[in-house]
């Protein structure tokens, strides 16, 4: 084997390797998989419940009312950069928040969609209005910030 050909397969291979390890890293709740995901263009945004403490049997936080209010701003900015999780991840390896706000959105072809965030960084949307009023896409914001935070 030529050195070139060596030399070529071993930058190869070192090229995957990361490639490789960092799926099979992913599925827990500092990296839970995310993928790529857009509602598309959102024409707006309405809070029907800010931050509120929920009846549920995940973890509670105290804190949830000294958070500050919750904006139409950082509600776009969350279903902006959050990430489409499996299902599986998402009710099994991913923390859910018992501190919620929810609402609705409008996109721009008129289509009305459900939202519900958690300040540990999890959330889903739904389609109640559609053919297939069960839809759930199952969301969590690796990246987003206050007000958001890890448990």
């Amino acid at each position: 084997m030529s050195v070139k050909r060596y030399l070529s397969l071993c930058l190869a291979c070192f090229v995957a390797m990361p490639l490789a390890s960092a799926g099979a890293d992913c599925g827990d709740y500092d990296d839970p998989c995310e993928q790529s995901f857009s509602l598309g263009k959102i024409d707006s945004i309405a809070i029907s419940e800010g931050w509120k403490e929920t009846n549920g049997d995940q973890i509670p936080i105290s804190r949830c009312p000294e958070l500050s209010p919750l904006t139409t701003g950082v509600v776009r900015k969350y279903l902006e950069h959050a990430g489409r999780l499996d299902p599986i991840i998402a009710n099994n390896e991913i923390s859910v928040s018992s501190c919620r706000a929810n609402g609705e959105l409008k996109l721009s072809d008129g289509t009305v969609i459900f939202w519900n965030i958690g300040v540990w960084r999890d959330g889903y949307v739904s389609w109640p209005h559609s053919r297939d009023p069960k839809r759930i896409e199952w969301l969590f914001c690796g990246q987003c910030e206050a007000p958001f935070y890890k448990p």
